[in-house]
């Protein structure tokens, strides 16, 4: 178990990394990749998929964002991401990985 939380806290630490490269650096290749994973946890909160059809590589991101962040993204436009919205999602997981660890 004191494996599987080191390797969730590493997958968030990595996340927000790439989320500073997003909002300082306007990183396309980044921006991609939390695009994928922004609708795709839109989806989850909208209840249009289930948790069996997330990736598996992005399963705890998503289940983080869309269980204790469900109303943001349920209205969060995927297809429309702002610096804002990559802002407010930093800091949702910054407070997440603080209750984690």
């Amino acid at each position: 178990m004191l494996f599987a939380k080191s390797s969730k806290i590493d997958n968030l630490e990595i996340y927000i990394s790439f989320l500073n490269d997003i909002i300082n650096s306007n990183n396309d290749a980044y921006k991609g990749i939390f695009s994928n994973i922004v609708k795709i946890t839109h989806q989850v909160s909208k209840e249009e998929i289930n948790y069996s059809k997330v990736p598996s590589d992005i399963f705890d991101l998503v289940s983080i964002l869309s269980l204790n962040h469900k109303e943001y993204f349920a209205k969060i436009n995927p297809d429309d991401l702002k610096k804002e919205e990559f802002e407010n999602i930093k800091q949702f997981l910054e407070k997440d990985l603080f209750e984690i660890a």
